[in-house]
């Protein structure tokens, strides 16, 4: 028995449309669509990963799309584009989150010292899920998630000072769940795109993505990463420094 589709709504987001689209392609093939069964053995791929793409989960691979889009006749050309796009929404919409300021939430100073113990109190259990509060009111939700944030940040920015380049790098290829660091060298190297990224370290735009979300990738692609972000932000470090001499003149 085939498996049931998991409901999707355009408006949950762009993977979730690009999953609908795919679909869409599937229903166009007709009763001799290929399976996500048979595709998956053809080309020697997970079904799970298969799946995963069609529920929305995430954005398929260059080798995973293309494979769909072949079985189901589609356009390779079309729909590889189509995924840079929805990549870049994806992209667009996570820079759209980091900027936007949370609501109700007045402006902090974060002080290293005087500000610590509050953000502990008010944002450890929004950093440890297992630890995680019942349910409260939206303006106290968003003041523990903002504390936590600031939390992450303060942490990562102590870290990145306290640590010489190649024990910053060592723990980046060793440690999972490192978003934050990379969050604040981003920051640091004047928030470039990841395929901005992309294009000036050769890596895949997904290994980009994946290494900025703190999930463990090849030691290359965290050190192509970590380097270019490092010299871009000793380019505007000392760019900077050159502005600030020359007004002191």
């Amino acid at each position: 028995m085939p498996r049931r589709a998991t409901p999707l709504n355009p408006k949950d987001g762009p993977k979730a449309r690009f999953a609908l689209a795919l679909r869409g392609l599937r229903d166009q093939a007709g009763f001799d669509a290929k399976s996500i069964e048979a595709i998956a053995a053809e080309n020697h791929m997970p079904k799970s990963t298969l799946y995963a793409a069609m529920r929305g989960e995430r954005i398929p691979s260059r080798d995973v799309l293309a494979a769909l889009v072949r079985a189901w006749g589609g356009d390779e050309a079309e729909w590889t584009k189509r995924r840079t796009e929805t990549e870049d929404e994806v992209e667009r919409l996570r820079l759209v989150k980091l900027k936007a300021p949370t609501a109700g939430v007045p402006p902090m100073r974060l002080d290293r010292h005087d500000d610590t113990a509050m953000l502990m109190l008010t944002g450890q259990q929004w950093l440890h899920g297992e630890e995680r509060a019942p349910l409260m009111e939206t303006p106290a939700k968003s003041l523990q998630a903002a504390a936590g944030r600031r939390l992450a940040r303060l942490r990562a920015e102590e870290t990145i000072a306290s640590s010489s380049r190649g024990e910053l790098l060592k723990q980046l290829q060793s440690q999972q769940t490192m978003s934050a660091v990379w969050d604040v060298l981003r920051r640091q190297a004047g928030a470039p795109t990841v395929r901005q990224i992309a294009q000036a370290t050769g890596e895949a735009h997904g290994s980009v993505a994946s290494v900025l979300n703190g999930e463990l990738q090849s030691h290359r692609a965290i050190e192509s990463v970590y380097g270019y972000l490092v010299a871009r932000r000793d380019e505007l470090a000392h760019g900077r420094s050159l502005s600030e001499a020359a007004d002191a003149y």
